[in-house]
């Protein structure tokens, strides 16, 4: 890049597809900010910038957190070894030479017979049928044959795995219905719209800046801005190619694609 005039090149924007569109505008975010200790001017334009960033993500970002799905994973995880655990006690349990135990065993292996597979159940189905089986393993006279095979410990740890896991997995319901009914508070193509806005506003400040005062620090925004647009141009050319290639195999005109 020429030091003397540096500039930002263009690119069609608005064009980006959906994440991508959030994905270059959060990462140009990231690479502007450090210009602000020595640009104090450029605050209240980066602010606007991520306010709008603030804005799309809701539509891109779920807002779970990475805690809330660790847990869930983890809490699922320890409901099927544990269920594994005590199937593999009972059917040993059946060969058991004492009586009382083979009898205990043979009834249990019948009752938890419709629960093999469970974890591979969707969420919301597993979390029934380990409700149900837990609540079954711990009424008599169930419980009982439970703990003449010494298997309490591990049906109560059941039992608070579930509850662990069905706790999250409420709150994350709940997570998802508030997301549903903020996505549809939200015009996505009025947002976009803004997001570019502050885009270009933040892009005519720096470009200035890089004229009359082309520090490092400036040319290197304005350096990793042009590698990401060469790539993005790339990008929306070869969908375009395709989108072109798809339209002549079926038969229809192409489309000309729409400028920035």
């Amino acid at each position: 890049m020429d030091k003397n005039h540096p500039k930002f090149d263009q690119f069609p924007v608005s064009q980006l597809p959906a994440a991508t569109h959030y994905g270059f505008h959060n990462d140009f975010a990231d690479i502007v900010a450090p210009l602000e200790a020595s640009f104090p001017n450029l605050t209240p334009l980066l602010q606007a910038y991520r306010a709008a960033l603030q804005v799309e993500s809701r539509i891109y970002v779920r807002p779970r957190g990475l805690n809330s799905t660790r847990k869930l994973l983890e809490a699922d995880l320890r409901r099927d070894r544990l269920l594994g655990v005590i199937l593999q006690t009972v059917n040993a349990h059946r060969a058991n030479p004492l009586e009382p135990r083979r009898r205990a065993a043979q009834h249990l292996i019948d009752l938890l017979a419709p629960y093999r597979g469970t974890g591979r159940r969707k969420y919301g189905e597993s979390s029934s049928a380990y409700s149900r089986l837990t609540e079954l393993l711990q009424a008599e006279p169930t419980a009982s044959e439970i703990a003449l095979l010494g298997l309490a410990a591990e049906v109560q740890a059941l039992d608070e795995a579930q509850r662990a896991f069905e706790s999250v997995y409420r709150g994350e319901a709940a997570d998802d219905a508030l997301l549903r009914s903020e996505l549809h508070a939200i015009d996505t193509q009025q947002t976009r719209r803004q997001v570019d806005r502050a885009y270009r506003a933040l892009t005519q400040y720096i470009s200035a800046l890089a004229i009359t005062q082309p520090t490092d620090e400036v040319l290197t925004v304005v350096a990793w801005h042009n590698g990401a647009a060469y790539r993005l141009r790339q990008e929306l050319a070869n969908q375009g190619r395709r989108r072109k290639r798809g339209e002549a195999d079926n038969g229809t005109p192409p489309t000309q694609g729409a400028e920035d």
